[in-house]
């Protein structure tokens, strides 16, 4: 299907996938269950923080703009864990995953935190869990 749209002159669509997919092989060293995670988790936190400040009227592109700077930080540091991981761990994903867990942690905190700005009841159960997730990678980093 991808093959037969075509973008310029000898360019189709299934190569660009397929040199956007090479890179991102390269860089993050694979595409782990917990990127996916965290991806998802930074765009409910975008919604809820924007459903927040429409709430209180506090619509903001300045603070927008450098939450959206600080979340692109995040997969900075996701690479260069991965780039850690390939030079002191052989490719062992200790530094990555602890980044991953840590901003899971992090990010899942402000998305609770949104929620309860919304109004909307977190059970204490789910923040406890989220703060344990982040200090998780914590306790990781120590051991290693």
């Amino acid at each position: 299907m991808f093959k037969y749209l075509k973008i310029g002159e000898g360019i189709t669509l299934d190569k660009v996938l397929m040199v956007i997919g090479g890179l991102a092989g390269f860089i993050f060293g694979g595409w782990h269950e917990l990127m996916g995670v965290l991806l998802v988790i930074q765009g409910l936190d975008i919604i809820t923080g924007i459903l927040v400040g429409v709430k209180n009227k506090e619509v903001s592109s300045k603070e927008m703009r450098l939450g959206l700077i600080r979340k692109v930080g995040v997969w900075i540091l996701v690479i260069f864990a991965h780039m850690l991981d390939i030079v002191l761990f052989k490719g062992s994903m200790v530094a990555q995953m602890s980044i991953l867990f840590a901003f899971i942690g992090q990010e899942g905190l402000s998305l609770t935190e949104n929620l309860g700005n919304l109004g909307i009841i977190v059970p204490e159960s789910v923040s406890q869990y989220l703060a344990q997730v982040k200090n998780k990678s914590a306790n990781k980093s120590e051991e290693e």
